[in-house]
């Protein structure tokens, strides 16, 4: 009786640790396709000159160095 437990309880372990590891490569591989898909603007801020990479447009954007309110 323990012998049969056991091997059911191995055998669902297995089966559930393969799965896990199945949705966690997948999910990953879609996140990475996702990321690739966004098109990053480089931005210099006027002011004091620090660059940055935006992933929006917008005609204006605020320097996090200095405060400085940009024109794209």
């Amino acid at each position: 009786m323990k012998l049969e437990f056991g091997f059911f309880l191995g055998l669902f372990l297995g089966l559930w640790l393969i799965f896990i590891v199945l949705v966690d490569f997948f999910t990953f591989r879609n996140i990475i396709n996702t990321k690739r898909k966004i098109n990053f603007i480089k931005v210099i801020c006027e002011f004091c000159g620090s660059v940055y990479f935006l992933y929006f447009k917008k005609e204006y954007w605020r320097c996090p160095f200095c405060g400085n309110i940009n024109k794209i």
